[in-house]
């Protein structure tokens, strides 16, 4: 019955339909549809206080971080470096100290994220570590993201179960936790539903979901509602990030 359950959500999703999560010890999203409008380019809040921002890799190239922010971006979560999808390896992105200063130089608030393919709770440790290691000198004012993501169907990850995914979440945020800073897991509603929320409900959450619409039940802190976002000072798309305060 689990196993049919799994197979319906995952159709549904993919058709598009609207999802009605298993019970979750999640507090009740307060925000839905209408409380969303488009300001030119970005998504704003209609009845909450909140704030803009981005995410970036090296892919996004030369950014003018002036004229970022004057655009209206407040906040920047910086890729540090990922795992890689084949063999595993480890890496750092080259372009993360730079766009940290560039950041931080024309006042935009900072967090950060590693795009784990961890497969184990070790795994996940030595991501922590690496990214711990690279921000020891950088001022943060926005957490630390576990960013676990499937990649393709013969990737590295593909047999994670849910229940390894969330022992290597809690690895990593753990670590993040027990060294000072302030956690938060990157997940979509995919994730959501393989993620074991009794164990992982106290991190901060970063919802991916490109549907125009906010449906999905549960309270998130950030909500990444763009991969194709146009931003000034940024030459090519970039995702686009609302970050809310509750």
């Amino acid at each position: 019955m689990k196993r049919f359950l799994g197979i319906l959500l995952a159709c549904l999703y993919l058709a598009g339909c609207s999802i009605t999560l298993p019970q979750s010890p999640l507090p009740e999203n307060p925000y839905g549809p209408e409380d969303f409008v488009w300001d030119g380019e970005y998504m704003t809040c209609l009845t909450g206080d909140y704030m803009l921002g981005i995410d970036v890799s090296f892919w996004q190239g030369d950014i003018d971080w002036e004229q970022v922010y004057a655009s209206g971006i407040q906040f920047v979560m910086i890729r540090v470096g990922r795992r890689t999808e084949d063999t595993g390896e480890v890496s750092a992105d080259p372009r993360a100290a730079e766009y940290y200063e560039g950041a931080k130089a024309a006042g935009l608030q900072v967090g950060c994220y590693f795009y784990s393919q961890a497969i184990s709770q070790e795994e996940a440790v030595e991501e922590a570590q690496f990214v711990l290691d690279a921000v020891a000198d950088w001022e943060l004012d926005l957490p630390i993201v576990f960013d676990w993501e499937n990649y393709t169907p013969n990737c590295r990850t593909q047999l994670t179960t849910g229940r390894m995914l969330t022992k290597c979440a809690v690895a990593f945020c753990e670590t993040i936790g027990e060294a000072g800073y302030e956690p938060m897991l990157y997940f979509n509603k995919d994730l959501s539903q393989r993620l074991d929320w009794d164990q992982l409900k106290d991190y901060k959450r970063w919802l991916a979901m490109y549907n125009p619409e906010m449906d999905y039940p549960y309270r998130v802190d950030a909500w990444q509602y763009s991969e194709t976002g146009s931003v000034p000072g940024i030459q090519v798309n970039v995702d686009l990030n609302i970050w809310f305060f509750y």
